[in-house]
């Protein structure tokens, strides 16, 4: 699982936070850790799929 930190260190007070999506194919094995490559070389399959997940949230404050 990877972490991705959006909005951090703002000053107290409300925030909106949007978080869009690119409609951009990426190049997994340009944006996977090098120590993945080979695996990304030799189960091609494995990675074919485009969908993200926001696997957990982490929210210091109040969601209105």
């Amino acid at each position: 699982m990877a972490t991705l930190t959006i909005a951090s260190d703002l000053p107290p007070g409300r925030h909106k936070v949007k978080v869009t999506l690119t409609s951009e194919t990426l190049d997994k094995r340009e944006i996977l850790f090098e120590r993945n490559r080979a695996d990304f070389d030799s189960k091609p399959e494995k990675y074919q799929g485009h969908t993200w997940y926001a696997s957990s949230l982490m929210l210091i404050g109040d969601l209105e």
